[in-house]
């Protein structure tokens, strides 16, 4: 895996073999988008769902409540932060 460390969380997209160190203000679909890490997106708040993607590894936390409630395991790009290094299926 590649790796682009800033601030104290590691993102990886496991299929890409990328990770990459993020502040972790920014949402998980900016900071894909800002390293061309392509993660589909409708929306981008939360309430189409098209941007669902699972989590491997880590935690986020939510910037406002979405009209989707994704399942423990998977999270909303568009929408949340990661609280620790995070590895995602895209």
């Amino acid at each position: 895996m590649e790796a682009f460390f800033v601030s104290t969380a590691i993102v990886a997209i496991a299929e890409i073999g990328d990770d990459f160190g993020i502040e972790q203000i920014r949402v998980l679909a900016t900071i894909a988008e800002a390293n061309d890490i392509e993660i589909s997106s409708g929306c981008l708040f939360g309430d189409c769902g098209t941007c669902l993607t699972k989590i491997l590894e880590g935690d986020v936390k939510y910037t406002h409540p979405t009209m989707v409630k994704p399942e423990n395991g998977s999270c909303l790009p568009c929408s949340c932060v990661p609280v620790s290094d995070i590895v995602l299926k895209a």
